[in-house]
C-alpha cells in the first residue's frame, strides 16, 4: 500500500514539475512558485524513507543514511570494546588470577555470561572461543592436575627408595662404590624433575594437545614399569574421561572436582 502511495504521490510530483515549468514559460510566476512550493513538499513525503529529519521549507533534518552510518560505526566500536572486555574476563579468570573465593559456579557463570554478550554485539563464536583459550587452558590444567599429582607421587617414592640405597653403600663411601653411587645421584635428580615436567606438559597453551602429550610423558616416563604404567592408567580412569571430554567439546564432565 505504501508503494502504491508513494507511486501516486510521484505522478503528482512529476504534473506539478510540468505546471511549474509552463506556468514559468508564460509568466505565470506567482502560480509557478505555489507549484514548485507544492512540488518539493510532495518529494519530501515521497522519499520520506530516505530521510530522518529535513532542512528547507521549515523542516531541519539530516538522511538517514548518514545516521545508519554513524550507526555502524558506534555498533563497530563497541564490537571493538567488548572484545577487549572480554579477553580481560577470560584472562582474569584464567591464567592471569585465580580469583579465591568466587567459587566454580560463579565462575562458569561469568565466563557464559560474557560468551552471550559477545556473541550479542557480532562477534564471531569461532572468534570468542580462541579468546577463551586462556580460560581453557587453566580448566584443562585443573583437570589433569590429579593424574600429574598421583605419577609424581609414585616416582617421588621411588627416589626415596634410592636413598635408600645410596645409604646402603656405606658412609664413609668407599672409593670403589662411587661410579655405582653417581648413578644413583643423577637417577634420584632426574625423579625429582618429573612434576615440574609434568605441570609443564598440563600448562599448555594448545590445550587440546594435552590428553595426548600427558598419555605420551606417562609412556615414556623411564621409571615406570609396564605393570605400574597399566594399573595407573586404569587408576585414572575417570580423570582421563574428564580432560578427553573437555579437549572434545570444552564441557566439564564432573564440575564437582573443579576447585576455582
Amino acid at each position: 500500500m505504501d508503494n502504491v502511495l508513494r507511486v501516486g504521490l510521484l505522478l503528482t510530483v512529476v504534473g506539478l514539475a510540468a505546471s511549474t515549468v509552463w506556468l514559468g514559460a508564460i509568466d505565470k510566476t506567482t502560480a509557478a512558485g505555489i507549484t514548485a512550493t507544492l512540488c518539493i513538499g510532495l518529494c519530501i513525503f515521497v522519499f520520506l524513507y530516505r530521510f530522518k529529519r529535513f532542512k528547507g521549507l521549515g523542516f531541519e533534518g539530516e538522511l538517514w543514511e548518514e545516521e545508519m552510518e554513524e550507526a555502524a560505526e558506534l555498533k563497530r566500536g563497541l564490537k571493538d570494546l567488548s572484545e577487549r572486555v572480554g579477553e580481560n574476563v577470560f584472562w582474569q579468570l584464567g591464567p592471569g588470577a585465580r580469583w579465591g573465593g568466587i567459587g566454580t559456579e560463579n565462575s562458569f557463570n561469568i565466563i557464559e555470561r560474557t560468551h552471550q554478550n559477545l556473541e550479542a554485539v557480532g562477534i564471531d563464536r569461532l572468534k570468542i572461543e580462541e579468546m577463551k583459550r586462556p580460560w581453557h587452558k587453566c580448566i584443562m590444567r585443573d583437570l589433569a592436575n590429579p593424574i600429574t599429582e598421583r605419577l609424581s607421587t609414585v616416582v617421588m617414592k621411588k627416589a626415596e627408595d634410592i636413598t635408600a640405597e645410596i645409604a646402603a653403600l656405606g658412609s664413609p663411601l668407599p672409593a670403589d662404590r662411587i661410579p655405582e653411587h653417581t648413578v644413583f645421584i643423577e637417577k634420584q635428580q632426574a625423579m625429582y624433575e618429573t612434576p615440574k615436567k609434568l605441570d609443564g606438559v598440563i600448562w599448555h597453551d594448545d590445550y587440546e594437545n594435552v590428553p595426548r602429550l600427558l598419555r605420551q610423558a606417562i609412556d615414556d616416563n623411564p621409571w615406570l614399569t609396564a605393570d605400574e604404567r597399566e594399573t595407573f592408567y586404569l587408576d585414572c580412569t575417570e580423570e582421563f574421561r574428564d580432560i578427553d571430554q573437555y579437549a572434545r567439546d570444552r564441557t566439564v564432565r564432573r564440575p564437582e572436582v573443579l576447585k576455582l
